[in-house]
């Protein structure tokens, strides 16, 4: 499925400044973290690394964390007058009926099946979803912000308040920070030597 030219810039805008960034800068762990749509078109430049770099390369981004990623989809993809709902989540329908996701969903399984095969570090990945609806409606199930995810979290805000944080104090800000310690640590399976069978890396 094409992307609608909305989606595609974004995709094409990020997939261009990250590549620059990491080649220029030669980073050895790169944690991402995303919410909502930001989780696919994350989860999307992951497949895009590995195609166009190799294992190694992927092998970089040893964490993900997602909040209210609609991995599925979302049955509220159709309505456009939540607040802080955007035009681009019309490209989020059901996966059942969602081409794009069911697409990006089969690549990134084969990704994951070809890594264990080479002796690859998986990417870990963490999952944050809402508790609360907006308007009486949860944007973002907990079985699609969840899909695929190592570990899940629920936390009692809205789908726009999950990625706003109130503080240090701030259940979504003491889960990501704690995961990035224990990423640059050594913990969340973020070793500092990556193993993998198969060459390739960032050129």
């Amino acid at each position: 499925m094409v992307l609608s030219s909305n989606m595609g810039t974004i995709v094409a805008a990020l997939g261009s400044k990250l590549d620059a960034k990491m080649r220029e800068n030669k980073y050895e762990k790169v944690v991402l973290i995303a919410h909502s749509l930001g989780g696919n078109v994350s989860r999307n430049y992951l497949n895009h690394v590995k195609l166009t770099y190799g294992h190694t390369a992927l092998s970089r981004f040893p964490l993900v964390i997602l909040l209210g990623t609609p991995a599925e989809g979302s049955e509220l993809a159709r309505i456009k007058s939540l607040p802080g709902v955007s035009a681009q989540l019309s490209s989020l329908t059901p996966i059942a009926e969602n081409d794009y996701l069911t697409l990006l969903e089969q690549s990134l399984s084969d990704v994951a099946v070809k890594r264990s095969n080479n002796h690859c570090t998986p990417t870990f990945v963490m999952a944050g979803y809402e508790e609360h609806p907006i308007l009486g409606h949860i944007v973002v199930s907990q079985s699609s912000a969840t899909r695929d995810a190592t570990e899940l979290r629920g936390f009692p805000k809205n789908h726009i308040e999950l990625s706003k944080p109130g503080g240090r104090d701030d259940g979504v800000y003491q889960w990501v920070d704690a995961a990035i310690k224990s990423c640059l640590g050594g913990g969340y399976q973020c070793p500092t030597e990556q193993i993998c069978t198969q060459l390739g890396d960032f050129r």
